[in-house]
């Protein structure tokens, strides 16, 4: 696919105009920012049409309790832990009206692009099975399934199933957070 000098993928900053058309909470954004996340974003002849989030290191998922340690290699590998090609992608968004045309795959051509610069090989991201549409356009993508978790919420408790240690995990409180590492496929 050609790149479109019409519909330009950049890296966002706090403030930048262009935020304002993503449906999330001011407050929500900038605690993203406060974390070190980054933001690529992607317009449509000036419109705002989809954002992609990358998370570094670490990634503390909104949804439910969970922190996600990202590493080049799991740590009961025999090789050094660290984390220079994995990274986490979050909250793919394409605006309702840029969902039928490529703004998706222009976007992921765009930030791939940058990421392939930077040394990064792989990206990392929780997909939920209620959402087929998503896990269909990530299987086209190329995805591969690392795991599946589950997640049973009621009120503040809740309970984890992993696919690796801790494997089972009780939160009786919001402080209280199971801790999963990641890498990619070897």
């Amino acid at each position: 696919m050609r790149d479109d000098p019409a519909s330009p993928v950049r890296l966002l900053h706090p403030g930048d105009p262009l935020l304002a058309g993503l449906p999330r909470p001011p407050e929500v954004i900038a605690q993203r920012f406060a974390a070190g996340h980054r933001c690529f974003g992607i317009d449509v002849k000036g419109e705002f049409a989809g954002c992609i989030w990358i998370a570094r290191d670490v990634y503390n998922e909104d949804e439910v309790r969970c922190q996600f340690r990202l590493s080049d290699n799991l740590p009961n590998e025999n090789r050094p832990s660290d984390n220079r090609r994995n990274v986490w992608d979050f909250d793919v968004y394409v605006a309702p009206r840029f969902r039928t045309g490529r703004t998706l795959a222009r976007l992921w051509k765009g930030v791939d692009k940058q990421l392939v610069a930077e040394g990064v090989a792989w990206t990392t991201s929780r997909i939920g099975l209620y959402n087929p549409a998503s896990v269909a356009a990530h299987e086209r993508l190329g995805a591969r399934l690392l795991g599946t978790a589950c997640f049973l919420v009621l009120g503040p408790w809740q309970l984890s199933w992993l696919p690796r240690a801790p494997y089972l995990h009780l939160s009786l409180h919001r402080g209280q957070v199971p801790s999963l590492a990641l890498a990619p496929p070897p």
